[in-house]
């Protein structure tokens, strides 16, 4: 695997749930609806859009540090698979 994909969905009672997904190549229907895509083989932010936080820290180590939190499984596979 190579990318990390982070997607944001509003739902009609206002709150949003986050989809998270790992993939080995960007298809075009990701990088339109995703909010976050890491390439761990770059390690690049291929993609970063809040809507509505336009002060939001895009570095790729507080991304990476952020979302290892809460997906450290996934984190650390990505980064073993990238390399």
């Amino acid at each position: 695997m190579r990318y990390f994909i982070v997607k944001y969905v509003k739902r009609p009672d206002g709150k949003i749930d986050e989809i998270v997904s790992t993939n080995k190549s960007l298809k075009s229907y990701d990088v339109m609806s995703a909010n976050i895509i890491l390439d761990f083989k770059n390690r690049s932010i291929e993609k970063c859009y809040y809507r509505n936080a336009p002060q939001i820290n895009r570095d790729w180590s507080f991304l990476v540090e952020y979302y290892s939190k809460y997906y450290k499984n996934i984190i650390d596979m990505l980064e073993k698979t990238a390399a």
